[in-house]
């Protein structure tokens, strides 16, 4: 079902679940996508999120608050997706088309909840001043600076690696598991 999405967006669909599930919810709608986004940190949608919202908590909050807390006699086995969901699901892959983009990631997947007018993401969302347009504007000047927006699953590594301290730090580590390694060999400890 998922197979056209990067690693963290299929991990957003399956935290998604989780968090109907922690609501007592039998089904996943908007609402937990959008949690379920709001915990991703190293993702697109996050890079976004930094730049739009200033409260990521704040947001999380309010989307519960709207999202009434369900019974408690869940039905055990798959959650089923409303149909407010599938159509993000649609709208997400369209946008990742439209971009010419080979994969489905977390910023459009956060397009395809703005999209979805009705559904209580959008809602919360367009309460917090983050829109479809400003979300693309932002999502143009990443693909600007040379941000590839089909590669997200290694953005946290990325940044980090263009630390100056990063590869001494990372050098320096290999270094001690050596030594350790050798050490221990040698019957120093």
């Amino acid at each position: 079902m998922y197979e056209r999405f990067t690693p963290r967006a299929r991990w957003v669909m399956e935290q998604a679940g989780h968090e109907a599930k922690r609501m007592e919810h039998d089904y996943i709608g908007t609402e937990h996508v959008l949690l379920a986004l709001l915990q991703e940190r190293h993702g697109h949608a996050h890079r976004v999120f930094k730049q739009l919202l200033t409260d990521l908590k704040k947001v999380g909050r309010e989307t519960e608050k709207l999202a009434e807390r369900g019974s408690h006699n869940l039905a055990i086995g798959k959650l089923r997706q409303t149909a407010h969901v599938k159509n993000v699901l649609k709208c997400a892959q369209t946008e990742a088309q439209a971009r010419q983009l080979p994969q489905t990631g977390t910023a459009m997947l956060l397009l395809g909840l703005l999209q979805e007018e009705d559904g209580i993401a959008a809602m919360v969302l367009t309460q917090n001043k983050v829109t479809h347009r400003g979300v693309g504007s932002i999502l143009q000047t990443m693909a600007k600076s040379h941000v590839d927006l089909a590669k997200e699953d290694d953005v946290a590594t990325r940044s980090m690696l263009s630390q100056p301290w990063a590869i001494g730090a990372i050098a320096g580590v290999v270094v001690l598991i050596l030594v350790a390694g050798v050490g221990k060999g040698l019957g120093w400890w």
